[in-house]
């Protein structure tokens, strides 16, 4: 997920160099300019324990979005068509980070969206336990 988060920093981020000065003197600045990030979501997750029973646990990691943003979850089951919201309500720590579990043994579709939808995730798919 760091390399992920490392990747789309890079690209974010472009960079321009300033002509050297007519008189021919060493004086080059590098002037950084930043481009306006467009705002993602990137989600990984893997079963594991919760509270002592069968769960999923999953790890995202942000780019754009300021500490403190709201992400809903959103998940569905197999056969039904709609993804409901998750209760949870969860917040963007200071590394654009953030952590969900929830218990079941079930194969479960997610993703995670801001409060507005403006910003969704990439969707997973966690196989049945």
């Amino acid at each position: 997920m760091k390399i992920f988060k490392l990747i789309l920093l890079i690209f974010s981020i472009g960079f321009s160099n300033q002509a050297l000065a007519q008189n021919g003197s060493q004086n080059s600045n590098i002037k950084e300019e930043k481009q306006k990030i467009a705002p993602e979501i990137y989600i990984e997750g893997q079963r594991d324990l919760v509270y002592g029973k069968p769960g999923i646990v999953v790890n995202g990691t942000t780019i754009g979005l300021e500490e403190g943003t709201t992400l809903i979850p959103y998940f569905k089951f197999p056969g039904l068509t709609q993804y409901s919201p998750g209760t949870a309500r969860l917040q963007i720590d200071k590394k654009g980070e953030f952590s969900w579990k929830r218990r079941t043994p079930k194969k479960i579709y997610i993703y995670f969206a801001t409060e507005d939808k403006k910003t969704i995730s990439n969707r997973i798919i966690i196989k049945a336990k």
